[in-house]
């Protein structure tokens, strides 16, 4: 529980503002990552992310949540591709972990 007289960080709180470069561009998320877009055209997206050790799990493989983060921006730029600039939308689905 917070103190009443401790001060909240506003770079810490949300939602913050984010003003993308273009239509079909990373967010600073995905820029943290290193996902790069390399083609977003009529429904494909083509990503490229680099295995770099911070996105390394215990046993030395790409973490499952930076491939999944991957897998989610590749169809959220599919989908904005075939889209008007600046439709709202969202992706809703499921990831199956066995």
């Amino acid at each position: 529980m917070k103190n009443k007289k401790e001060k909240t960080d506003s770079s810490c709180t949300g939602p913050h503002k984010v003003k993308l470069e273009k239509w079909i561009s990373c967010a600073p998320f995905e820029d943290l990552l290193g996902i790069k877009i390399i083609n977003a055209k009529d429904g494909h997206a083509h990503l490229t992310m680099p295995f770099v050790f911070k996105l390394a799990q215990g046993k030395g493989l790409a973490h499952g949540g930076a491939i999944v983060t991957l897998a989610d921006t590749a169809v959220a730029m599919a989908i904005k591709s075939i889209i008007p600039p600046n439709s709202r939308f969202g992706v809703s689905g499921g990831v199956k972990m066995s």
